[in-house]
């Protein structure tokens, strides 16, 4: 062994390499900035479902408030507003007639139901309570639904009963 110079295999570092990456990922990070919260979508109901149900088209996303507060959807003419409650999926599959999303693929690569608005946390939920209250100061009816369970028949029916013609 003396006088051959040993070769040292790939697939091992010297403890001076090792030093050296391990410096490398010690190295201090920037810390991550916190990230704005992300206005919700509007709830995509296709235009032929309320008119399905006789109902006119709502306006989607109707700002109600100084506050910056909307609705999902509001018939602003008779002070009705219908809110979907959930998260909402980024994966879309569109309507192949209409064009609006009905299907989302989820994360395992299946079809699932298209779900609505913005998830909830604690400051969520006590924001919504907030809006809530202040639509009916200012004299709003809110029907709220989950995306599975909207009822367009109720929404019907009070949207007669505040005096819309259909």
């Amino acid at each position: 062994m003396h006088g051959v110079e040993m070769k040292k295999p790939k697939n091992i570092m010297t403890s001076e390499e090792y030093r050296v990456l391990m410096a490398k990922k010690s190295v201090k990070k920037k810390p991550k900035q916190k990230q704005k919260r992300q206005k919700t979508k509007a709830t995509i109901i296709p235009m032929h479902t309320w008119e399905a149900f006789f109902l006119p088209v709502p306006i989607p996303e109707f700002e109600f408030s100084n506050r910056k507060f909307r609705f999902d959807y509001a018939f602003p003419n008779v002070k009705l507003a219908v809110e979907i409650e959930g998260g909402a999926y980024a994966r879309t599959i569109k309507c192949h007639s209409c064009g609006q999303v009905v299907k989302v693929k989820s994360k395992k690569g299946g079809l699932v139901p298209f779900r609505f608005g913005g998830g909830h946390n604690g400051s969520r939920f006590e924001s919504d309570r907030e809006k809530y209250n202040l639509a009916i100061e200012l004299g709003w009816v809110v029907l709220r639904y989950k995306p599975q369970a909207i009822d367009y028949c109720q929404i019907k029916t009070v949207y007669e009963n505040l005096g819309g013609f259909i």
